[in-house]
């Protein structure tokens, strides 16, 4: 762990955020995990999307939000979810729509947070 790295206190747990990139091939993917600073155990991991890394602000807000499970849209199917990331956040926490293009046409879905069944 690098000096001076942001600690979180999740769940009575001090963590640190430990970002690790999984390579498949074509793209390089990020896991972000909360780390134990005591242990090295892997305390909780984010869902974060693959492709960026939260700021120290947005871990926090995620924590303080219960660590959501990611997000899906009203009434889309139970397994589909998206991944947190910067502008899902602030859509999610504002309670605003999100603009998606698709190769159909743009939709526009307010997201709601979601507990996938473990």
């Amino acid at each position: 762990m690098k000096d001076k790295e942001t600690q979180f206190n999740v769940n009575g747990t001090l963590c640190t955020l430990v970002v690790s990139e999984d390579f498949d091939g074509d793209c390089t993917k990020l896991w972000h995990d909360l780390v134990s600073v005591e242990t090295g155990e892997v305390v909780t991991t984010l869902h974060w999307s693959p492709y960026s890394c939260p700021s120290d602000t947005e871990v926090q807000h995620l924590i303080d939000l219960g660590l959501p499970e990611g997000l899906r849209w009203e009434d889309s199917h139970p397994a589909s979810r998206f991944n947190f990331d910067s502008k899902m956040l602030a859509h999610y926490v504002a309670g605003t729509p999100v603009k998606l293009m698709m190769g159909y046409g743009t939709l526009s879905l307010v997201p709601r947070r979601v507990r996938m069944a473990a």
